[in-house]
């Protein structure tokens, strides 16, 4: 998953614009937004399973997050 595409995300699961997603999510909701949906996942996830439409598969896509995340710069603390 790359950054567009969890932008798209949140959209499409929260009806907010890319601008709002942007605006309103820091790595703590997005962490707590993944974590929900992998138990509870957004109806589009749901429809697209039911339909048999899966995400090409480029990577191992476990710990997407995680993965994101790492991409960011490291400040220090």
């Amino acid at each position: 998953m790359n950054w567009n595409e969890l932008f798209m995300h949140l959209s499409i699961s929260t009806g907010m614009t890319i601008e709002e997603v942007r605006d309103q999510f820091d790595l703590h909701r997005l962490k707590a937004f993944s974590e929900y949906s992998q138990q509870y996942p957004p109806i589009h996830v749901m429809m697209a399973g039911y339909f048999g439409i899966k995400k090409p598969v480029t990577q191992n896509n476990d710990n997407e997050l995680a993965q994101l995340i790492a991409t960011l710069p490291q400040t220090p603390q």
